[in-house]
């Protein structure tokens, strides 16, 4: 099924919902309005936050609309949920904040906006005009999501890194000279260990422990051939493992446990695997492993050659193409796993939600 988002999609997550047993979709849109005759001096960038149910296995049924500013990034905060046992919603948005918004259900589960929080005050403060691009949450199964920080990038090249339950600022620094398109935080293995990608070409871990002006613990000057690093993401079960997509086309995995140096006490991991997706790498989402399985699945939204679902070996040194869903009109940039064979993904302007599913 498809919906029209009347704004641009470009992000959409989903969470089961135990309170209505049901899962729920989000998805965030972005539209960048020039200036006009009224308001001369003032571009603004709007959004819409739209969540949806889903009802006999493909039908996307809309319960709410929300007006926004522009949204660049949208996720469930399983912290918040695990805390409060409302659905939490958190938005990257034009105006550089972190937004979090709560919700709750009626008992003829309507949901209804209770609260809505900045997250990143200070930050937006000390950075002013600064869109946040990209947030990255606790995604391991298991473990206590209250323990792991939100991870946010920004177009000045900055990082944040914010406790989602103090909603204390922990750490922000600028690790890129032009636009950090995503971040991200290895919640298994070392969690002081966050990885940034940014329109430099630059792929930058930094341990935030340590102060800013310290050298970074990993640095890839010419990750994805000296053109943007657009996505980042650990390996859900093997968290020596990280992947990273770019503006090159490329999908590359590398390991974090065999640093060679790059001079001035720089480590660089190992490259193990790279396949060409013929699209730029907008998103990663691994897929929740079924038991048995060999292999790792992601999906991956690649831009103008719309979404991809990749496998690579259990020894992690070959991808391979499983699936190409070709029906997005134009810019895909969303994506997510609904279960082991539906899959939702969104595109840009032609402002469309898609719900499909697999067949292998």
């Amino acid at each position: 099924s498809k919906f029209d988002t009347f704004y641009g999609a470009d992000s959409v997550d989903v969470c089961y919902c135990e309170s209505i047993r049901s899962q729920l979709t989000v998805c965030g849109t972005y539209f960048y309005q020039e200036s006009n005759k009224v308001d001369e001096n003032k571009d603004s960038r709007v959004g819409k936050l739209w969540i949806f149910q889903i009802k006999n296995k493909n039908e996307l049924i809309k319960l709410l609309d929300l007006d926004t500013d522009g949204i660049l990034d949208i996720r469930w905060s399983k912290a918040h949920y695990q805390f409060n046992q409302n659905p939490v919603i958190l938005c990257a948005l034009s105006t550089g904040f972190l937004m979090k918004f709560e919700f709750s259900f009626d008992d003829q589960f309507h949901i209804h906006l209770i609260n809505k929080s900045v997250l990143n005050q200070s930050i937006v403060l000390d950075n002013k005009d600064a869109l946040a691009l990209s947030l990255n949450v606790n995604i391991s199964n298991g473990k206590n999501a209250l323990e792991y920080p939100i991870v946010t990038s920004y177009s000045n090249g900055c990082v944040s890194v914010v406790d989602p339950i103090s909603e204390n600022v922990i750490d922000s620094r600028k690790n890129h000279t032009l636009e950090c398109w995503t971040a991200c935080m290895n919640y298994n293995l070392n969690q002081w260990l966050v990885v940034s990608g940014g329109d430099d070409g630059s792929l930058i871990g930094t341990d935030i422990r340590e102060s800013s002006a310290s050298r970074p613990a990993i640095s890839i000057g010419n990750a994805h051939h000296c053109v943007g690093v657009t996505s980042i993401e650990f390996d859900i079960y093997d968290s020596n493992i990280m992947y990273s997509g770019g503006y090159d086309d490329y999908l590359k995995a590398w390991d974090l446990r065999y640093l060679s140096s790059t001079g001035n006490g720089v480590k660089k991991p190992i490259e193990l695997a790279v396949i060409k997706l013929d699209g730029g790498v907008w998103r990663i989402k691994q897929k929740p492993k079924q038991e048995f399985s060999e292999k790792s699945e992601f999906l991956c939204a690649c831009m103008y050659n719309g979404v991809k679902i990749v496998s690579i070996t259990e020894s992690k040194v070959r991808f391979n193409q499983e699936f190409h869903y070709t029906h997005h009109e134009s810019i895909a940039y969303g994506v997510s796993w609904l279960d082991e064979n539906r899959i939702l993904s969104c595109s840009f302007y032609d402002h469309s939600l898609h719900l499909w599913k697999l067949v292998r």
